[in-house]
């Protein structure tokens, strides 16, 4: 009895470990994606004044935007990160349960690895 409780908390850190690389890719993905909305919105601008734009401050723009997209994929809730999370989560269920009936259960655990 005590090897099957070794043996499912094996898979269940597996799983966990697979989950929370899925949650940050989903949120990386967010991040992206706001981050080409800000560059998308900024290209909208005109540029004009009486002082030009330096490189320098071009790069900390970026940067400020990359910084900023991060930090609302972070917090954001109920957002892109949740949606996709959701479907690929769904996905990569129904993936092994297909790989599952077609090796009749044997060895199983391994498609994760």
């Amino acid at each position: 009895m005590e090897t099957k409780l070794v043996q499912n908390s094996g898979k269940n850190f597996m799983n966990i470990d697979r989950d929370k690389q899925l949650k940050k890719a989903c949120e990386d993905f967010e991040a992206l994606f706001y981050d080409m909305v800000f560059k998308s919105a900024r290209k909208t601008v005109q540029e004009g004044g009486l002082i030009k734009r330096s490189f320098g401050e071009e790069i900390f723009t970026e940067m400020l935007d990359s910084k900023m997209s991060e930090e609302i994929a972070k917090r954001s809730s109920n957002g892109l990160k949740d949606l996709l999370y959701k479907q690929l989560k769904g996905l990569n269920n129904h993936v092994i349960k297909n790989y599952e009936h077609l090796n009749m259960g044997k060895n199983s655990h391994n498609i994760l690895a």
